[in-house]
């Protein structure tokens, strides 16, 4: 999370550079070197800026996932009526404490008396029900947390990727339009001469049709060349975060670095790096999920203990005639609150066929599949790493023999 918000900082530092030394006004196109266009990217983006938010909620279910151990308590009250007036008839009611000989030696009569129409009621309860499933309940959380970190960071290196990449085809893109624009006015100042040796009888007609002719089979490639730009910015300009009229003036250059690779850098790489891929991490931190939803499952076949405690004053005279708090403990009376501790089992899951057993099957299965995806990602993985190191080679031995070309071209036109 420390590395996220170090991230987050730089990026917001660049972009604030940015805005700083790039005059955004009503007629000025921006100016993005590729480390402006990535940071603007990073900061504006919609899909990065989704996974933020995802990575924020799960970030709160982390940190407040303890709240699940407080109790559940509600509060109450009733106020009834009896449909038919009741009486409690008269009882003996002993005026002395009760003799070693456990007869009471005087007694009064109480009078029989009639209960009152209206009662009132308050009921407070609170209940906590503690299993095993609930530890299992919050390491999914916190897997859940570590996979929004991943997505996350694989959200902000592809569009990192993504931005690196369509920087540099713009570039290529307007050289290549500047390479065609050249070749059209070559391809012209071609024409004109061999017009003139045509009039003065030194060349064929057909030549001088095969020079119009190739004049006019450059324009369709150059009218292509600029729409396919025009398409470039435009998609540019929506992963950058810019206005998608926007033209903005790329600043760089098309270098291509030189990579030694030795023979054994394929191994070396595929060992120190291939478990840092994005993918492979997302797809392992799935299977962990489930590893610990089945875990969850099988708890639970475990007994929980349900931990309750209830209070429920009742009113024992009329709550619109008699006063309610001149002689509270008289006045109120508990009836059934208690405190109680309660351990069950639930023994429709030990069924074979019952719905638990099923689900723990399904996410057993599921696991399995993960494995072998995970397997499977991690082989396509290595077999990329190996093919991407043989085009790297492969486009330098290209790209010196080009260079050779080159050399030679500048040489035959001196």
């Amino acid at each position: 999370m420390e590395t996220s918000k170090r991230r987050s900082s730089s990026f917001l530092c660049a972009l604030i550079a940015l805005a700083a030394a790039v005059p955004f006004c009503a007629h000025a196109e921006p100016t993005l070197g590729v480390e402006d266009a990535v940071a603007l990217a990073l900061h504006s983006n919609l899909g990065v800026e989704n996974a933020r938010l995802q990575l924020r909620t799960k970030a709160l279910a982390k940190d407040t996932v303890w709240n699940r151990f407080i109790p559940s308590v509600s509060a109450g009250a009733a106020l009834s009526r009896l449909n038919v007036a009741q009486q409690v008839g008269p009882s003996l009611v002993p005026t002395d404490e009760i003799p070693s000989g456990g007869v009471y030696e005087q007694v009064i009569v109480a009078p029989a008396f009639d209960l009152p129409h209206w009662g009132l009621g308050l009921r407070l309860q609170a209940q906590l029900t503690l299993s095993v499933q609930m530890l299992y309940g919050v390491r999914q959380t916190v897997l859940d947390y570590q996979a929004g970190i991943t997505s996350l960071d694989k959200a902000r290196a592809d569009l990192e990727r993504d931005v690196r990449k369509q920087f540099y085809n713009l570039l290529v893109l307007q050289e290549s339009i500047k390479l065609q624009e050249g070749a059209i006015r070559t391809a012209s100042q071609r024409l004109d001469q061999t017009k003139v040796n045509y009039q003065n009888g030194l060349v064929d007609e057909y030549s001088y049709l095969s020079a119009q002719v190739a004049l006019a089979n450059l324009q369709p490639l150059l009218d292509g060349l600029r729409s396919a730009h025009d398409t470039a910015v435009m998609a540019f300009d929506q992963t950058v975060g810019l206005d998608v009229k926007a033209k903005p003036e790329l600043s760089g250059a098309i270098q291509a670095a030189s990579i030694d690779i030795a023979a054994g850098d394929a191994d070396l790489l595929v060992r120190r790096f291939l478990d840092r891929r994005y993918d492979l991490k997302s797809l392992g931190e799935a299977a962990g999920q489930i590893e610990n939803l089945i875990e969850a499952t099988r708890a639970l076949f475990y007994p929980t203990l349900t931990l309750g405690y209830s209070v429920d004053p009742t009113f024992m005279g009329d709550p619109f005639k008699d006063p309610w708090f001149s002689d509270i403990p008289n006045n109120w009376k508990q009836i059934s609150g208690a405190f109680t501790v309660t351990v069950g089992v639930s023994l429709d899951q030990l069924l074979p066929s019952s719905q638990t057993r099923v689900q723990l099957a399904g996410y057993e299965s599921q696991l399995r599949q993960a494995r072998n995806n995970l397997a499977q990602a991690r082989s396509g993985a290595e077999i990329e790493v190996r093919r991407t190191i043989s085009t790297i080679e492969q486009t330098q031995s290209s790209l010196a023999v080009r260079k050779l070309n080159v050399g030679l071209a500048r040489r035959a036109l001196d």
